[in-house]
């Protein structure tokens, strides 16, 4: 039930006691001298004032609270308490420093204002009494309410005050009250600072009482302590935040010296000049917004770039706080200001670094996975061992290579090979298919784009070649690359330097590049859509990598390495290669090359079931080269050609020897069927033609 005000305080905020109150805890360097000053001078209005930190749990065995506690590892201490107690017309006031009372995180209106960071209050006295049952105060001293405010420095939070009023808290109090937590946070992080400070120089004195027992060098030791207390005490003075206060029409009316010199001016240089003359004209707008919002009241914590007096870039952290009288009425604005440019310049090279490696593993992905769709480097053939033997002489060079061959050959592994062997290999290597990237888009693709360079450029963003920095860059389809871009792409290869669209900064290229084309690049020089300086360029060591139809004896180990991989990838049973399946192989001239035999096995495999492979392929006129199973030398003495009886002969003796061969089994693995590479039912409709029987002793 809400309690009639009491007459007897006044309400109305003092001024000048919260100016003294934040001077002296600015000026406080001990923790305990700051505690002290926060809860010694009393206020009528105020019975009970809290300070509490948040430190390591110390009493958690016998902590009342336990049960309630999320983290045992740390809770809020209260440090400081001071309480107001009145009684006939008498004031009595009384302090407490380094209680035993705890509170969780998270819990209760003290825990929650620790770990949301906001502002709690509790506006009638039932409400404080159903937050705080155990306290007994708070009837004897007819507590109103009761309003609580976290202390943080620099987005951490350390504690929290609470205040118990006897009277209503005005909005002005919630405000200053909000700025003394501020103010509090870093006053408590300057003693602790100074704690540091006072213990490294009991630290100096004792070295110097041992300097002057062993080396009687007392004045030297001395002059050399007090110059390192010098120092000591210029890093804490300039470790001090920018302080910044404004009038109602946002006209400086108070700066501090570090605040002047983050922005190159002496302070009374700032003094009534407006804040819109420290912006640039592209951020006056937004601070048009920011400063309607600080009329309402609003209290902000933003990022804001400012122009120095040289006219360059100062990036500072800003808390923002607004001031109103007692009417309401807006009196100004007051704000700390950190300079944070260093860290956001490295904020953002991280981001970048960030970016560029996502993309760089982005890009590795994508190698891994077109890398197992070819394999090794898989076969016997002289064709085969001709293109090693290149690689090996061309991958320890930094020189350009040229791949040449058909779609489907393998230049990509052949380009991935030399990489390997070469001395980038521990660094990325970066596939642009050429022939996928829209006209448009080819610059930004290649080179990279700043923010704002296009329509849909809405950040930065690394290029292929930044990817591939220190590493391989390979350019495959590079004859589809416009006539217009290749000039670009000459200056990366003699230069070795480029800009990112929209950026005036020149980057170097520490990149190898290797490029790749199913086109006769020399025609297209001819014709005028080829750059021919940027043709020889490439054009230093040229691999040319045979269709699979001129290195026929390859096809055997790629049909059982496929085999490998893909029952791998599709997770099925592994079927049988016959020899009859591999001959089908051999007498198909492969106009798709590895690409087409690798997607020709898949579909066998699938539609094998784990039994014998049957490939459907036809048997053209152009296979050049017959199966070596069934290739023979011709004899001086064989014909020329057969009659129709003779052909029946041959087929029926070499059907004879295959059912003897398998003892007349049809079906089945390694039956006659299979080893001929034909189905059982129509092997069985031969045999019945033919009139051939199984013998009693088969």
């Amino acid at each position: 039930m809400e309690v009639a005000s009491d007459k007897r305080y006044d309400t109305r905020f003092d001024f000048d006691f919260a100016t003294r109150l934040l001077l002296d805890i600015a000026q406080e360097r001990s923790l305990e001298g700051l505690l002290e000053k926060s809860v010694s001078a009393p206020n009528p209005e105020i019975a009970r004032s809290e300070i509490w930190l948040v430190q390591k749990g110390d009493i958690c065995s016998r902590c009342a609270q336990r049960p309630q506690c999320p983290d045992q590892t740390r809770c809020l201490h209260l440090v400081a308490a001071g309480e107001s107690h009145v009684a006939a017309d008498a004031e009595e006031f009384s302090r407490f420093f380094n209680t035993q009372e705890r509170t969780p995180l998270g819990v209760g209106l003290i825990g929650r204002v620790a770990t949301e960071g906001r502002l709690a209050d509790l506006e009638n006295a039932d409400e404080v009494r159903a937050e705080f049952p155990r306290l007994e105060f708070l009837q004897t001293e007819k507590i109103r309410r009761c309003a609580a405010t976290a202390i943080s420095f620099r987005g951490e939070i350390l504690g929290v005050v609470a205040i118990f009023s006897r009277a209503h808290l005005t909005k002005d109090r919630h405000i200053w009250q909000q700025i003394f937590s501020d103010h509090f946070g870093t006053a408590i992080a300057n003693a602790r600072a100074f704690e540091k400070i006072r213990v490294a120089g009991k630290r100096l004195e004792q070295a110097n009482q041992r300097l002057e027992l062993e080396l009687a060098e007392r004045k030297q030791t001395e002059e050399k302590l007090r110059q390192s207390e010098q120092r000591h005490r210029r890093l804490v003075e300039t470790a001090s935040e920018g302080i910044w206060e404004l009038d109602e029409q946002f006209i400086t009316t108070l700066v501090n010296r570090r605040m002047a010199e983050m922005l190159g001016y002496e302070p009374k240089e700032m003094v009534g000049r407006k804040l819109h003359e420290f912006l640039f004209e592209d951020d006056q707008a937004e601070m048009s917004a920011r400063i309607t919002a600080r009329r309402q009241g609003l209290t902000e914590r933003y990022e804001q770039r400012y122009r120095r007096k040289d006219g360059s870039t100062v990036c500072m952290y800003v808390s923002a706080t607004s001031m109103f009288d007692a009417e309401h009425r807006f009196l100004g604005s007051f704000a700390m200001l950190m300079d944070i440019t260093e860290r956001k310049r490295a904020f953002e090279e991280i981001q970048r670094l960030k970016a560029q490696l996502e993309m760089q593993n982005a890009y590795l992905e994508e190698e891994v996975v077109q890398a197992k769709a070819f394999g090794e480097l898989v076969g016997q053939s002289r064709a085969l061992q001709r293109i090693v033997k290149q690689i090996d002489l061309v991958a320890p060079t930094e020189a350009s290579a040229l791949v040449l061959g058909e779609s489907g050959t393998g230049k990509e592994l052949v380009a991935r090979e030399i990489h390997l062997r070469s001395r980038r290999k521990d660094k990325p290597l970066v596939r642009v298919n050429c022939a996928s990237i829209p006209k448009d888009l080819f610059e930004s693709e290649f080179f990279g784009h700043s923010r704002g360079a296009f329509t849909g450029a809405v950040k930065d963003r690394a290029g292929r070649f930044e990817a591939a920095e220190g590493g391989t860059i390979f350019l495959d389809e590079i004859g589809e690359v416009p006539l217009d871009l290749q000039s670009k792409l000459l200056r990366v290869l003699q230069e070795k330097s480029y800009e990112r669209v929209g950026e005036d900064r020149t980057r170097r290229a520490d990149v190898r590049v290797i490029a790749a084309t199913n086109r006769d690049l020399q025609r297209q020089v001819e014709a005028g859509r080829f750059r021919e300086d940027l043709f020889y360029r490439l054009n230093v060591f040229p691999i040319q990598v045979p269709p699979l139809r001129e290195r026929m004896e390859d096809v055997p180990p790629l049909a059982k390495h496929f085999i490998e991989t893909l029952v791998r990838e599709l997770g099925c049973s592994k079927p049988r290669l016959t020899r009859a399946a591999i001959a089908k192989l051999e007498n198909y001239h492969w106009p798709g090359n590895i690409r087409e035999l690798r997607n020709v096995i898949e579909r066998a495999i699938i539609i094998s079931g784990g039994g014998a492979l049957d490939f459907d392929l036809p048997v053209t006129e152009s296979a050049v080269v017959p199966s070596r199973h069934a290739a023979h030398a011709k004899s001086d003495t064989e014909p020329e050609f057969l009659t129709e009886a003779e052909l029946q002969r041959r087929e029926r003796k070499n059907l004879m020897t295959v059912l003897e061969k398998t003892h007349w089994r049809i079906k089945g693995e390694n039956g006659a069927a299979e080893l001929l590479g034909v189905k059982p039912t129509t092997l069985k409709a031969r045999i019945k033609k033919m009139g051939l029987s199984r013998p009693e002793s088969a």
